[in-house]
This record gives structure tokens, sequence and C-alpha cells, in this order.
């Protein structure tokens, strides 16, 4: 049960740390941050604990000049990250004869503090490259009807470790079929069916590590990029280190059952596999050379490993 617990605690934590984030980053005056005091004899290691002792405390003259400004704070309460200054309110309420006029200087652009982090603009790696799309593609039903079928897809892929033979594909297979739409089920199928697809999901001979759907995150070019990886899988050395790395990114996309049909989902897609390996290079510290792409296409189906 004490593993239960822990894993119940670090979710709560991560949580909270997620509002934390929404709340620190949104305001637009002034920023002041108090938490309970904790308990001296307390060794219990929560949310609270945690964000005292990253936080700490601020110096004495921030936290007199904030106890002024909120005089009926109580007093079991500690500042913890201040920013701005505290009597912005009370400067423009002063200024302002009428309620209205007042509420409205809360939003007034000169009065915003400048921030020491930058605003960055985010991006995800589907979205970088590609043609110009048309309206239907990008809010129609035909739309909806696609991301539900990829999603349904890469949620049955993630179940699969390693298919060591044609008879575990089948037993999975099985395994599966109330679990999902008749379509879902049909791509799984046909993909599994394939020799060549199959290959994918044989354990090689050396020792590996597999990460399936890993979200990520990182800084390129001042923009942050998120994305996910659908199946990575590791190759380690004798020494237990990472050697190399294959990306595979399952695809839905109908029309890649010709060459050239294959050839335009593979360009299209190229951008958004870029972004994965340099993802991944930092993640891991291998060159970029040594990690492969390759795009699983249950239309067809289709293998496609993509040149560097």
């Amino acid at each position: 049960l004490s593993g239960v617990i822990e894993e119940e605690r670090g979710e709560a934590c991560f949580e909270n740390l997620c509002k934390l984030y929404v709340g620190m980053t949104r305001p637009r005056q002034g920023l002041y941050l108090f938490s309970d005091k904790p308990k001296e004899k307390s060794t219990s290691l929560n949310y609270l604990r945690l964000l005292n002792s990253t936080l700490g405390k601020p110096s004495a003259d921030v936290a007199e000049k904030t106890a002024e400004s909120f005089p009926s704070m109580p007093e079991n309460l500690e500042l913890r990250q201040s920013s701005g200054s505290p009597d912005w309110f009370a400067g423009r309420e002063a200024k302002s004869t009428e309620g209205d006029e007042t509420k409205n200087a809360l939003f007034r652009a000169e009065d915003l503090p400048s921030s020491p982090f930058p605003d960055l603009a985010t991006a995800r790696p589907s979205g970088h490259g590609g043609d110009s799309k048309s309206g239907e593609s990008l809010f129609g039903e035909r739309r909806d009807r696609a991301l539900d079928l990829g999603t349904e897809v890469h949620a049955l892929f993630e179940k699969i470790e390693w298919l060591e033979a044609e008879t575990a594909a089948r037993a999975f297979l099985a395994s599966i079929e109330e679990e999902a739409s008749t379509e879902a089920i049909v791509h799984l199928k046909r993909a599994l069916e394939d020799d060549e697809v199959r290959k994918v999901f044989v354990q090689p001979e050396e020792e590996t590590e597999i990460w399936r759907e890993k979200n990520f995150s990182m800084l390129l070019d001042g923009k942050m990029v998120n994305g996910t990886f659908d199946r990575v899988v590791l190759r380690l050395d004798s020494a237990g280190n990472w050697s190399k790395a294959e990306i595979i990114d399952f695809k839905t996309d109908r029309g890649v059952e010709d060459e050239d049909g294959l050839l335009a989902a593979s360009e299209r897609h190229r951008p958004q596999q870029e972004l994965y390996r340099k993802a991944l290079s930092r993640l891991t510290r291998l060159p970029e050379e040594s990690i492969s792409l390759v795009l699983l296409f249950t239309n067809g189906p289709r293998l496609c490993q993509l040149s560097t």
C-alpha cells in the first residue's frame, strides 16, 4: 500500500504544480504567493513542503512591505514569492474618482511590469511544415472522424510492448476486439498481419528500452514545442548506455497505397519527424544521426524509413 500511496501523492503534487504554474503566469500587475507555515516536526514529503523548500523566503524588506499592504493576512501564512509593487492598486485607486475607472485602470498597458521571462510562442511538431489545407480538412466532420480514428489506433498500439510471433499478434488482436471501433481494429489487424510491419514489434536481440506515447516539451528557436512520441526503441550497449534509437510514428493517412502517395505522405510528415529527432537527441544526448525515423502507415499497410 505504501507504493500506491506514494504514487497518488506524486500525482497530487503534479496536479497542484500545474495549477500553480497557471496561477503564477497570469498576474498582470503583481504576484504575491503565500503558503501555510510548515509544521516544525513534520517530515512528510507533501506538496506544501516541496513548495516551501523550493521557493524559500523573500528578503525581510520585501516581506515587511508586503505585510503593510496586506494587513489582514492571517498569521499562519508566510510570503513565499513576490513581484511587482504591493501598493499598485492603492495608487491607482487614489487617482480615480469612479469605481468603473478604478476597475478599468487594472488593465492599462502602461502599468504592466516588464517580465524577466519572455513570452514563448508554443507549437506542436504536427503543426510544422505542410501545404495549405481546406476549411473542411481543418474543421469539418471528416477531420473529426480522422482524429477519432487516429486516437483509437494510437491507444491500441500503445498496448503493444513486443509481439514475438504471428501467433502472439493474433492473440493480441483477439484480446482487444471489444475495446475499439471496428474501423480501428481493421487498421490494427491489417498492420499486424503484414510480415514487414510485424517485424517492428519483434524485440531485438540486444538489450532495449521502449517508450510508448511519451510526451515531451522543448525550447527550440524561441518557441516551446510540445509533442508525443508514439513509440521509441532505445538500443543499449554492453555497458547499459543508450547507443542508438528508432522513432516509430503511426499514421492513418489515406492514399498511401501506391509509391507516389507514400512519398507525398512521407514528405508531408518529415518536418514533424525531424523535430521528434531533435527532441529525442536532446533527451538522450544521442547524436541525431544515430536516431532513425520510421513511419508506419496503417492504410496499405506501408512502412517508410525517412533518410537523413
